[in-house]
């Protein structure tokens, strides 16, 4: 994909609070220390070196959270990236920034503060198989995790062909096509570690063709899609350390020895 796209990094707080911020004793999670820099640190890194990324929007409900950070705050300062206030919920300041922001470029993918391990190859995979859709999932496959990383607890949507956990990439299109998805989203998004309660909002047919192994989750994904009047598609990235985030402190412990290694 040579056209070039934004970027929202979410790097947030989560309203119930952040347990690694809180053990860290950092205000917030993306200023935890991941081998002796800031979370944030990678993905942004990371970003900013890719040759097709337009500008970087980091939601933060502190857009001066990082301003006195020896690392990140030089890094703020880029002129390709911008804080932007972020509000409780995810989808709701997603929404709410694509409303406000017209200079804010659609097609744009999303990611996360601690995608620590986010490399330029997965953004090329995902952004090349992602292009021309309204709305793209990047996730992993478990059999491709764990041949890798058999330590790695994640959380599992178990489908017909397999079982997967999300890798923190979203592809969102046109802007009065997603937003209905977004809205729906809200509803549910203090579910989205709980695999079978998201399945099961999408109507209790998906929910029983996912509990019986009927439908594949490429499939499941196109008929949610079909609901909002969406081209959506699930993006098999074949890295295992794409849906590694860190979210616990074991996740600190196997994200550290995973950078120690490269």
């Amino acid at each position: 994909m040579t056209v070039k796209f934004d970027v929202i990094l979410l790097a947030g707080n989560r309203p119930e609070g952040e347990i690694l911020s809180q053990n860290a004793g950092t205000s917030c999670k993306a200023l935890v220390p991941i081998a002796g820099k800031p979370m944030l640190y990678y993905p942004l890194t990371t970003l900013l070196e890719h040759p097709h990324i337009n500008h970087i929007w980091i939601l933060h409900q502190d857009v001066h959270a990082f301003d006195n950070d020896n690392i990140l705050a030089p890094m703020t300062k880029d002129p390709r990236v911008i804080m932007h206030k972020s509000g409780a919920g995810i989808s709701s300041s997603i929404a709410a920034l694509i409303n406000q922001e017209d200079s804010l470029l659609c097609p744009l993918m999303v990611t996360t503060g601690d995608n620590v391990l986010l490399s330029s190859a997965m953004i090329d995979d995902f952004s090349d198989a992602a292009a021309g859709h309204d709305v793209a999932v990047a996730m992993v496959e478990s059999e491709i995790l764990l041949a890798q990383y058999p330590q790695s607890q994640r959380t599992w949507l178990k489908f017909k062909g397999g079982k997967w956990s999300g890798a923190n990439m979203f592809w969102l299109g046109e802007r009065d096509k997603i937003s209905p998805l977004l809205e729906f989203w809200q509803s549910i998004e203090q579910d989205r570690k709980k695999g079978l309660k998201i399945i099961g909002a999408f109507g209790l047919p998906l929910l029983l063709a996912s509990l019986l192994r009927l439908i594949t989750l490429p499939d499941a994904l196109k008929k949610v899609g079909k609901k909002f009047g969406v081209d959506a598609k699930l993006v098999a990235m074949p890295q295992a350390q794409a849906c590694i985030d860190v979210d616990k402190p074991a996740d600190i412990i196997l994200t550290e020895s995973i950078l120690k290694a490269q």
